[in-house]
């Protein structure tokens, strides 16, 4: 085999690792949509919708080669805005998740690689009122999956869907529903973002 060949042959091997997944370090930037409710076990709000906007970013690295698991975190922020069917005039919500991600490195469907993220959320939540002033906390596991689409080396652009399962408490005395407050809190979410690697 000569040299012309071989090095046809590692830029072709090169070529089809970088287009799968094989970087190191990973970090994206996204939006999507969140559909959320609040539901809350006793105080003189039952429930507060949470649907709006939502903003993320993320990286992880792949500690080892070849292998498809990678480790990092993400932060999102989400604006539902005002609620016209309430007296509710503003909502935020913050978050911060470690994740995992897992990937099938050499399976793609029409050029659409499948992925899954596992983590844990720790949150933050600002509901404010003409009648009530609340700051909730949350946390539990959040799932999701989705595919990426690599149009260059090292780009990928990723449509996913989330699922959360976390609860929701009262952060110490800034509720005027009173300190008790707790529920769950429902969300899921569509999430597209752009993917870089190096």
């Amino acid at each position: 085999m000569n040299h012309k060949i071989s090095f046809a042959l590692l830029f072709a091997g090169l070529f089809f690792f970088s287009t799968n997944s094989y970087a190191f370090f990973k970090g994206y930037v996204g939006s999507g949509y969140t559909f959320g409710e609040l539901e809350l076990d006793s105080g003189a709000v039952s429930d507060l919708e949470l649907d709006g906007i939502k903003y993320a970013a993320g990286f992880y690295i792949q500690p080892v080669p070849l292998v498809p698991v990678g480790v990092g975190a993400s932060a999102e922020f989400a604006d539902p805005g005002d609620d016209d069917d309430s007296s509710i005039d503003r909502r935020r919500l913050f978050s911060l998740r470690p994740e995992a991600t897992a990937w099938l490195p050499f399976v793609k469907i029409k050029k659409l690689k499948p992925f899954v993220k596992l983590g844990y959320t720790f949150g933050r939540m600002v509901v404010e009122g003409a009648f009530l002033a609340s700051d909730f906390k949350y946390s539990g596991v959040h799932a999701g999956f989705g595919v990426a689409y690599s149009p260059l080396p090292l780009i990928e652009v990723l449509l996913q869907y989330n699922q959360g399962f976390e609860k929701a408490e009262v952060s110490g005395d800034s509720s005027t529903l009173g300190s008790s407050e707790e529920g769950d809190y429902k969300n899921k979410s569509i999430l597209i973002s752009v993917q870089a690697g190096i």
